[in-house]
Order: structure tokens, then C-alpha cells, then sequence
């Protein structure tokens, strides 16, 4: 509600700010809110949201051209990552990361493994596509807990050192939820129930696993996850000044908010 104008409307209200107000065209000032959806608390964590200037253009009706998005994408890919010698890596990174906005049309979605020895650029890819992805998160050793709750609102996780999930022996066991999740959530309509402490009193909870996902590790994780990944294979790179190169949420942020707009 408007209280200059006397007009109603709707608000898109940001952690700290009025991104679009239907109401009013002046977004500088504050609005009155009656109403005001959030998002799940897990999500408060991530920092891929689309940005306040793109919800506004999105709502005005400006839409990128896919295929010029599609190359900046790669462009990205290509400033941090050497995919050499098959620079076809470049093309299907790409396309897995436009993908993911758009996973929820498919009955089936398959992840990304990203699999080389070390300093070939693992973490440097898994990075891309976790700034870049539908609510990317990267991630290291994440937890039970924290994999299920961000699977459930539907985040792209892309995790490194996944090989920890796939160890033999004492403590295997530990990891096995996470194994379970990685194995189950590329198909539509996976759910894991879960038993959890709701106002003192134990109740079943069933999460929905369904969700795009990037691993990154030193070796092959075996025959069942094979089946559900794409295998992209990586080698030690020979051109130094990659190392130098960061990725960040920053950087990706223009780029990640077109893709958003794809939708």
C-alpha cells in the first residue's frame, strides 16, 4: 500500500530493500508490507539468487537472446578453465549449466562429474558451474543434513573431493546418506524419507531429491554413479596462468542473472 498515492499493489522486497513496487514507480522509498513471502531458511545461505535489477527487468519484460547468452556462458567457461585438449568440454559445461534453470521440464536430469588428478582444474569447474547453475551452492564435505535440506529446495550442489563419499572400510557407513542422495536425485519424483524431531515428537519427513548436482573428484566413483553422471574428464594443465584465475559469485553475477531470465 502506497501511502502518498493511495494506491495497492504488489512489493518484491529484498533482504534490505523495495525492488519493484506496482504501486509506485519509485522505488527509493520505503513501501508499507502487509503481506511478505520468504524463502526457506536453508536458502538464506546462498548467494546465487537472482539480483534486484534483473527481478525488475524481469518483470518489465526484457528477455537476453539465448544464444548470445549461451556464448558468454562459454566465454566464462574459457576464462578459468582449460578443457584442453576437447575443447567440446566447453560446450557441454555450457549446456549442462543452461540446463539446470530449466531441469524441472525433464523426468530426468543426469549430473556432472568432473574427474581428473590434481591441479588439472577440478575445483576451478565445479566453481563455474556453481555460479553460474539454478541455485548454485559450492560446496566441500558437506554434511547429511545440509545435502537433503538444499536438495529439497531444489539448489544445483556441486560438490569437490566427492571421492569421500565412495571410501571403503571403516566409516563408509557414515557417508552412505550422502551416497544415497548423489545416486538417487537425478529423476523425478525421488524422495528419502527422513525421521526428524518435530515439536518433540518424532514424525517421518520425506525429502524430495530431485535437484541438478556437479562432483568433482581424483577418481572413478564407481558403476551405479556413472550411470546417473557425465563423465567429464580433465588433465593437468600446461598453460600456468590458469592457476591465477578465480572464479567468483561476483563475476558470474550478470551472466547468472540472464540465465534467470531464460526462464
Amino acid at each position: 500500500h502506497d501511502t502518498r498515492t493511495g494506491k495497492r499493489g504488489y512489493s518484491i522486497v529484498g533482504r534490505n530493500e523495495v525492488v519493484f513496487d506496482t504501486a509506485s514507480e519509485d522505488t527509493s522509498r520505503p513501501v508499507e508490507t502487509r503481506y511478505l513471502v520468504t524463502k526457506p531458511l536453508e536458502l538464506e545461505s546462498i548467494r546465487t539468487w537472482m539480483a534486484p535489477r534483473a527481478v525488475k527487468a524481469f518483470i518489465e519484460g526484457k528477455a537476453p537472446d539465448p544464444r548470445e547468452v549461451y556464448k558468454r556462458v562459454e566465454n566464462y567457461y574459457r576464462t578459468y578453465v582449460d578443457f584442453a585438449p576437447d575443447p567440446r568440454r566447453y560446450n557441454l559445461m555450457s549446456l549442462a549449466v543452461m540446463a539446470s534453470h530449466l531441469y524441472r521440464l525433464f523426468s530426468a536430469f543426469p549430473r556432472v562429474h568432473v574427474r581428473g588428478p590434481q591441479e588439472s582444474g577440478k575445483e576451478r569447474a565445479s566453481r563455474c558451474f556453481a555460479y553460474l547453475a539454478f541455485l548454485g551452492i559450492f560446496e566441500v564435505n558437506p554434511t547429511e543434513a545440509a545435502m537433503f535440506r538444499l536438495a529439497e529446495c531444489q539448489a544445483t550442489q556441486a560438490i569437490d573431493e566427492a571421492e569421500r563419499f565412495y571410501q571403503t572400510g571403516a566409516g563408509a557407513g557414515e557417508v552412505a546418506p550422502q551416497r544415497c542422495l548423489i545416486n538417487t536425485g537425478y529423476q523425478e519424483g525421488a524422495r528419502v524419507p527422513r525421521v526428524l524431531d518435530v515439536l518433540g515428537t518424532h514424525k517421518i519427513v520425506w525429502f524430495d531429491a530431485y535437484a541438478p548436482m556437479a562432483l568433482a573428484s581424483i577418481r572413478d566413483l564407481g558403476r551405479v554413479t556413472r550411470s546417473r553422471f557425465i563423465d567429464v574428464l580433465m588433465r593437468r594443465t600446461v598453460v600456468s596462468d590458469y592457476s591465477n584465475r578465480a572464479p567468483s559469485e561476483k563475476s558470474a553475477e550478470e551472466i547468472r542473472d540472464d540465465l534467470y531470465m531464460l526462464r
